[in-house]
């Protein structure tokens, strides 16, 4: 779970910096960045509860 979740953070920086790069006001950001921003999100919780449940069943031995 931690490397997966330490690669999600590194992309989650990376779309930090193109949607900085193409901001423009007044303007909505493209699909393809909310659709990645949404990815990125259901990816980083399906890790910390990944994390957190193999804790909990770790502890249960």
């Amino acid at each position: 779970m931690v490397p997966a979740l330490s690669l999600n953070g590194l992309q989650a920086g990376l779309l930090n910096r193109r949607m900085a790069a193409a901001r423009r006001p007044g303007a909505r950001p493209p699909r393809r960045f909310l659709a990645w921003g949404g990815a990125t999100a259901l990816a980083s919780q399906a890790c910390w509860w990944g994390a957190v449940i193999t804790g909990f069943r770790n502890s249960q031995r």
